[in-house]
């Protein structure tokens, strides 16, 4: 990168401020978060896409029976933002003849059915079932004797279970649940339920012959009926906007249910503290560099005008402002739709985010936090650009005490692009 010189008369104290840039940065390299049970995963900073893969659970032990069915698999890429918090579900696989369905959404069996398989997701913007944006499904649960498995979770939509005439528990499909299992004559009161949104349709119970429970899942499989069944699959699901979407089944009832995340965090910039140093004026000083925002640079997958920001509608570079103040941030050149993260350093602190609207324009204002004490600084926006990439654009921020006048300040706008 080419730098120019320019000549200036400081005074004799100046403050050197920490947007001259003594800068470094971290290697990326890809990490992998593993969940066998609940909890949580807090999308870190600059990560705007996951992999993911989810394994649902099995129905239920049949003993020395037929099986249960096995959980589906579900892997694909997701688009999420940084600081964004996700809800992980693993299922729990089903109890034995008689026993309650697996958590997260297993069917319960029936009088001599195992409990279907629970279904394992991941959820975004919330806890609740329509908030998951990943489902696998669950198997179904086998009846204790003769050859009547569960049906296996969905890839993506479950398999029924097996059964003579149409005592059997259908499998779940991406827009509905698995029908139950019918006995020959309703008035018995021994159909199996169907499964409904994220839950496992029960196996009948009366007359001791109820069948398996439904897996559970996107939608949950259905329970068998009375009359030697196994209970349906549920299905699996991936949100639209995912990309490389895959489904399979796990063909091993032992599998264990699970969540794989795997990102990779791209190289960040740290601002180094500022330096006071008192000397004779300078007859030269570095101007910033001659790649600004808004000009055109050359980013992962062709050619093209790459994102900028600024402060004001002129998106001036640098920024002296009190403690508590407020910012004007503007931008262009980023994908249409993508959420930009505005970040303070030196300490990251988040100040919140911007969506571009479909020309790529950012703006928005954001008050500083008081935890943003007088001293150099830097505001880095991480988002999209057009064709899709990670970029980053960092800006130049000297605070002041509230009582303190504005000095000097020199900058320079340092915009990275990078694969994410």
């Amino acid at each position: 990168m080419r730098y120019g010189r320019i000549a200036a008369s400081l005074g004799a104290s100046i403050a050197v401020i920490s947007a001259l840039l003594a800068a470094g940065s971290s290697t990326a390299g890809a990490d992998t978060a593993n969940y066998t049970a609940d909890g949580t995963f807090t999308v870190p900073s600059g990560v705007t896409t996951i992999s993911v893969v989810a394994v649902g659970a099995a129905g239920g032990s049949c003993g020395s029976g037929a099986a249960s069915g096995a959980g589906g698999i579900v892997s694909a890429d997701i688009v999420v933002t940084p600081g964004q918090v996700l809800t992980i579900k693993v299922g729990g696989r089903g109890g034995g003849p008689g026993g309650a369905g697996g958590a997260n959404g297993g069917g319960t069996g029936g009088d001599v059915g195992a409990g279907g398989g629970g279904g394992t997701d991941i959820r975004r913007g919330g806890t609740a079932l329509t908030d998951r944006v990943i489902a696998a499904g669950g198997g179904g649960g086998c009846l204790a004797y003769g050859p009547y498995t569960g049906g296996n979770g969905g890839s993506p939509n479950g398999a029924g279970g097996a059964g003579s005439s149409n005592y059997w528990g259908k499998g779940a499909t991406q827009s509905a649940g698995g029908v139950g299992g019918l006995y020959d004559d309703p008035s018995y009161g021994i159909d199996g339920q169907s499964g409904t949104f994220g839950q496992g349709g029960a196996g009948a119970i009366g007359y001791n012959g109820g069948g398996g429970g439904g897996g559970g899942g996107w939608y949950g499989g259905g329970g068998a009926s009375y009359g030697d069944a196994g209970g349906g699959g549920g299905s699996s699901y991936a949100v639209s906007g995912s990309t490389n979407i895959s489904y399979s089944v796990t063909g091993n009832v032992t599998n264990t249910p699970r969540v794989d995340i795997t990102y990779t965090v791209p190289p960040t910039t740290t601002t180094a503290a500022p330096t006071t140093t008192t000397t004779a004026a300078p007859t030269t000083t570095t101007a910033p560099p001659t790649t600004v925002p808004g000009s055109t640079t050359t980013v992962p997958g062709g050619t093209t005008p790459a994102p900028s920001a600024g402060y004001g509608p002129g998106e001036t570079v640098a920024l002296t402002t009190t403690v508590g103040g407020s910012l004007e941030l503007t931008g262009t050149n980023w994908k249409p739709g993508t959420t930009v993260s505005v970040t303070a350093f030196s300490t990251p602190t988040l100040l919140g985010s911007l969506t571009a609207n479909s020309a790529g324009v950012i703006a928005g204002s954001f008050a500083l936090p008081t935890s943003v004490t007088a001293g150099a600084h830097s505001i880095v926006l991480d988002g999209l650009a057009p064709n899709g990439q990670a970029s980053t654009v960092v800006l130049a921020l000297s605070v002041t005490a509230a009582a303190a006048q504005a000095t000097t300040t020199a900058a320079v706008s340092n915009s990275l692009s990078f694969t994410g």
